[in-house]
């Protein structure tokens, strides 16, 4: 899974650091074609398409079950109920994401929130650096 429940940010404990087997694959993955906004509630939007490369970590989990589990958490944060359900705000779609020099296919999270009622477009794709440059807190 690539997500952007990156560590040190608020949602990363209650998602992801309570499963004993949860752990990154990579430190910093990427995918290619999309491009990354920052909404006023203060979390970020990857959407398809586009020139830009978006940055994440890859998160899998050792153990089925708390693997499963966790992406029934992410499903949920995400707004995820189902492949094009109308009341979504992201799609989970499998994408090839490169980690230095591999390419591995994971689960990763599209907005479908309209693009326009973002406050910013994170230029550099990378939503940490976006947060740190403008001393941003993930409240």
């Amino acid at each position: 899974m690539l997500n952007r429940l990156r560590k040190g940010f608020r949602n990363f404990d209650r998602h992801v650091g309570k499963y004993a087997s949860a752990r990154f694959l990579a430190p910093r993955g990427s995918v290619a074609d999309a491009s990354l906004v920052h909404f006023a509630a203060g979390y970020p939007g990857m959407y398809r398409g586009g020139s830009g490369v978006v940055y994440g970590q890859v998160l899998t989990a050792d153990d089925p079950q708390e693997y499963d589990q966790l992406l029934e958490g992410l499903d949920a944060l995400e707004d995820y109920y189902g492949a094009d359900h109308p009341s979504n705000e992201y799609e989970r779609v499998q994408v090839d994401v490169t980690c230095g020099t591999e390419s591995l296919l994971a689960w990763t999270y599209f907005c479908v929130i309209p693009s326009d009622t973002a406050v910013d477009v994170v230029s550099s794709g990378d939503w940490r650096q976006y947060m740190t440059e403008r001393q941003l807190q993930d409240i």
